[in-house]
């Protein structure tokens, strides 16, 4: 054939000219003309519809599931693929993934980066269920079994260890959704996220080769999760920032309530942080986050039984946070919370309610690989605005305590041992009062603690309900105040210092209904406790304007007796606890008063003392040394009460001698008794009581004496307890023949015995009545301003003393009232002295000058105190000792006061100091010079003392005249009488 056959027909127009090559099948541009045409149609239409179809296939064969495609494209020129509207659904029809696009466009640039890369992957509106039915169990689980089973028996390849080369210019998921539902809780979880946008551009394998990631999630009411950074895969590296806002925990309360007794909680979280991690050559990971935030707001959890919102926070603020792995450490510059509230409280049964959050132990444990220990450090941990309220319902009525306005600061804490960590306190007492803390605080590898505690103004009412449960006791008003140096050993011992004061303090006895104690200021100097000596020791306590109420009743039994209540259950000490060593320095009482009562008495006797002072020496439980005692009051207006004598306060069974001593009582305010003893009123007169309660072994031997003064019977008054008495005639037979009824009470037997009784009344009579001397003086002067009394002319003086007490008092008014009737007469006063009771007291008042005196302190300060056994006045007593005795042993002292211990009678002898103490006293007061002058000087001041009474009451000072100085003999011991004697100018 010639090639003028192949040439085109005359007559041909251009185009057919153009066509007709690519047409001749014997040229290889009609080949390459046809591989164009079929890889344009395969692609375009064939591709898409093999893809649809074996998806379609092979998800039904291998996962026994249905799946859907709307559509399907792909563009062979820019090897784009993009299926639409995908849907997997599982065998009850419930759709399990769904897709609205997917589009991939990958890149013939693979073949020059020897990298599988893709210029864009993109995932639009896809959506994900997981639904859980059993802890084992989940459509996901069901679907992997499914997978495993039907490919059973293939050849599995094994994925190789290098990780593919691949490039991913961007990778997109947008508006994704996912929905969780968890079936396991009793109540049922169901989770919605959405929408979910990453973005992600650069991915790849690529060494050393990182891209730039963005990826935030939508949750269900508000929340959003967001993340952006670079991933590096080979080696793996990821930098970035992680944040998380107004995460609230509504939808997981059904997991709560099924690991813990709680109903409802409501929160709300953000958080963020800068997190690096790295993986190094050998495969170990390490993860950095800096700048770590968080915020956690409107915090309220209410449950428990019975159901309460038991605690609450308004904020709570995470700042300046670190943390490194494997390094083990998180740090944070800064928590702080905000108005945060607990409500915590006892059961009935006695177990915290709080203690329903702690899951039961499970002994099962597993021991693991051994993990290095985290390092935790906070620069300050800060409470701002804290409450909290404790209430125990073990007992009734309730007791309730509430804190408010707590500040809280705790600096540089760290878990490494020994740590000291700074810590500021200051919270408020709900119902009044405050309280704070500075100092120091140890938590590992045990708590310790050192620093000051003060409280102010704390309302004693808040201890009412447990006082309540022990005595029948209520609590009506009163605060305390208090410092204290505290310190907390590592071994557990505790050790305390300071002052202490409460203030309007008012208890009543609930039992009988009326007030028992209390007192203006009850003041404590300085006390110490140590529990690893179980020593406590306080200085001395003061009582301003202090009130009690003593009442003994017919058998001998007292109000304080019956404060404590019956019950069953009292535990008694360990015998392994060592007993507790107390001394007190002393008690000093200032403008006292107290209403006492006996009904014991013949005559039932009730008064009130008011103005009384006078102090209680040292108590010592490691001292067999009594206390001594000596409180001086006014009764009414001219009375006089006093108590005096030593006891042993911690074992009043051991010792006890002790006299209440009333004088010049006013028996008018003893009508009411009498009415009810003897069916009369008391007229007039005066009373003076001296009880004397003295127990030795426990054995009581009280000899009281009640006198009578110029008693004159009222009217009669029916009652019907009186006793049919001739009162009258009684009277008169037991007035003596100074027209004084005196009656003594025999009281012994054994405190101890339950059984134990009174002894007979005896009631002295008089056979006779013995006409006063209307002639006398003093009784003349008595007439005139009726005041009819044989000793009107004399003045009685305690030991040592030449002070007028007010019943003195009232005589020189009286007898200033007959004088001015009387002109012409005028008074002489002679000194009296009794060297057997003055000079002992003038010992001990000259050595206790002396002593404070060289102790540097004002001994008019120091109370009117019996004792000298503090043990500050030791030293003191030692050097005058050596001085007045310089052939003197102290060593013999310290031996004769030497003995063994209570538990240990074959022990080493041990020092009493405070009978030490005393031993060294009673010998310096034995050389106290005190003689013939001192005594007549203080007869010259009893008399001076006298004449300027009756000077002050206005008494012209020619009608006083000082007599010689008279030594006379005590009657009983403690007053030295006086007597005036009448001149005529």
């Amino acid at each position: 054939m010639s090639d003028e056959s192949l040439a085109p027909e005359k007559g041909a127009t251009g185009d057919e000219s153009f066509f007709q090559p690519w047409l001749d099948y014997r040229r290889k541009r009609f080949w390459l003309l046809v591989a164009v045409l079929v890889y344009t149609l395969a692609g375009f239409f064939l591709v898409p519809a093999l893809i649809s179809h074996f998806t379609v296939k092979n998800i039904h064969e291998s996962m026994e599931r249905d799946a859907t495609i709307a559509d399907v494209h792909f563009n062979p020129y820019v090897l784009s693929l993009q299926v639409d509207g995908f849907t997997l659904a599982d065998k009850d029809g419930e759709t399990l993934v769904s897709f609205d696009t997917f589009f991939v466009n990958f890149q013939l640039s693979s073949l020059f980066r020897w990298a599988w890369t893709f210029r864009e992957i993109r995932l639009d509106g896809s959506y994900l269920l997981h639904e859980r039915f059993t802890v084992d169990e989940s459509r996901l689980s069901r679907l992997l079994a499914d997978i495993d089973r039907l490919s059973a028996g293939e050849e599995k390849e094994e994925a190789g260890d290098d990780m593919p080369r691949l490039l991913i210019a961007e990778l997109a998921l947008n508006e994704g959704k996912a929905r969780f539902v968890d079936h396991v809780p009793a109540e049922g979880v169901t989770l919605a996220a959405g929408p979910v946008s990453v973005t992600v551009r650069d991915l790849n394998t690529l060494p050393d080769r990182h891209g730039e990631q963005q990826v935030q999630i939508e949750m269900e009411n508000g929340a959003r999760l967001s993340w952006q950074g670079d991933i590096g895969l080979r080696p793996l590296r990821s930098s970035g920032e992680l944040s998380i806002e107004n995460l609230t925990p509504e939808r997981l309360l059904p997991y709560l309530r099924a690991a813990l007794p709680i109903e409802d909680a409501q929160a709300q979280l953000s958080a963020r942080t800068v997190y690096m991690l790295e993986q190094s050559a050998n495969g170990s990971v390490s993860i950095t986050l800096n700048g770590i935030e968080s915020v956690l707001e409107g915090v309220s959890v209410t449950g428990l039984i019975p159901a309460s919102e038991f605690f609450s926070l308004d904020r709570l603020e995470v700042s300046g946070g670190q943390l490194r792995f494997p390094d083990n450490h998180l740090s944070f510059d800064r928590i702080r919370i905000v108005d945060p509230f607990v409500d915590a409280w006892l059961g009935e049964d006695g177990m915290s309610g709080l203690m329903q959050l702690v899951p039961e132990s499970d002994d099962a444990q597993t021991a693991g690989e051994p993990t290095p220990p985290w390092q935790l450090s906070v620069g300050e941990f800060a409470i701002e605005g804290g409450r909290a309220a404790f209430a125990d319902r073990s007992m009734q009525p309730n007791g309730e305590l509430g804190i408010e306005n707590m500040e809280l600061t705790l600096r540089d804490i760290d878990n490494a041992d020994n740590t000291k960590m700074p810590v500021s306190l200051q919270l408020g007492i709900t119902g009044g009062g405050r309280a704070s803390f500075e100092g120091e605080v140890v938590l590992l590898p045990v708590p310790t603690m050192d620093g000051t505690f003060t409280a102010d103004a704390i309302p004693v009412q808040l201890a009412q309900p447990w006082v309540e449960q022990a005595l029948h006791l209520s609590i009506e008003g009163g605060s305390l105040a208090c410092t204290a140096e505290v310190v907390l050993d590592a071994d557990g011992a505790f050790r305390a210092a300071g002052t202490l004061t409460t203030d309007d303090l008012q208890v009543t006895d609930t039992a009988a209904e009326e007030p028992l104690l209390a007192w203006d200021r009850m003041a404590i100097d300085r006390y110490e406790i140590d529990s690893a000596e179980s020593a406590a020791r306080i200085s001395s306590v003061r009582f301003t304007r202090p009130y009690g109420r003593i009442h003994i009743a017919e058998d001998l039994s007292t109000n304080v007796s019956g404060l404590v209540r019956e019950s069953p259950e009292t535990e008694t000490a360990s015998a392994d606890e060592p007993a507790w060593s107390v001394m007190l320095g002393g008690i000093a009482m200032d403008d006292g008063s107290m209403d006492f009562s006996d009904f014991s008495l013949p005559l039932p006797f009730a008064t009130k003392i008011t103005g009384m002072d006078g102090t209680i020496s040292t108590i010592d439980s490691n001292s067999s040394e009594p206390s001594n005692i000596g409180l001086e009051g006014q009764v009414d207006e001219f009375g006089l009460a006093r108590i005096a004598g030593r006891m042993n306060l911690l074992d009043p069974v051991a010792l006890t001698d002790v006299s209440v001593e009333f004088r010049n009582l006013m028996m008018t305010n003893l009508s009411p008794y009498t009415v009810q003893f003897a069916g009369r009123k008391i007229a007039e007169g005066k009373m003076d009581l001296d009880l004397l309660y003295q127990i030795d072994g426990g054995m009581l031997d009280g000899q009281n004496s009640i006198v009578l003064s110029d008693l004159v019977l009222g009217e009669e008054v029916d009652h019907p307890d009186a006793a049919s008495l001739p009162l009258g005639l009684a009277v008169a037979l037991l007035k003596d023949s100074n027209g004084v009824i005196d009656i003594a009470l025999p009281v012994e037997g054994d405190v101890n015995d339950p059984e134990f009784k009174i002894g007979g009344v005896i009631w002295k009579a008089v056979t006779g009545l013995i006409t006063k001397v209307v002639t006398a003086p003093f009784k003349l002067l008595g007439s005139l301003v009726g005041a009819e009394s044989e000793d009107f002319g004399q003045f009685q003086f305690l030991a040592g003393r030449a002070d007028l007490t007010p019943p003195e008092l009232e005589k020189v008014a009286q007898l200033q009232q007959a004088l001015a009737q009387r002109p012409e007469l005028g008074l002489e006063i002679s000194g009296v002295y009794d060297p057997a009771v003055d000079k002992p007291a003038l010992q001990f008042v000259r050595l206790r000058a002396t002593v404070f005196e060289r102790l540097g302190r004002d001994p008019t300060q120091e109370g009117d105190s019996g004792s000298m056994l503090d043990e500050d006045v030791l030293a003191v007593l030692e050097a005058l000792f050596a001085e007045r005795f310089p052939g003197g042993s102290l060593s013999e002292i310290q031996a004769a006061n030497s003995s063994p211990p209570l538990d240990d009678p074959e022990g080493k002898h041990q020092l009493d100091q405070t009978a030490y103490i005393g031993s060294l006293r009673d010998r310096l007061l034995e050389s106290e010079p005190v003689g013939p002058v001192e005594l007549e000087a203080l007869a010259a001041q009893r008399a001076e003392t006298v004449a300027d009474a009756f000077l002050a009451g206005g008494l012209d000072p020619a009608r006083v005249s000082q007599g010689a100085v008279l030594e006379s003999e005590s009657e009983d011991g403690e007053w030295v009488l006086m007597e005036l004697g009448v001149a005529i100018e």
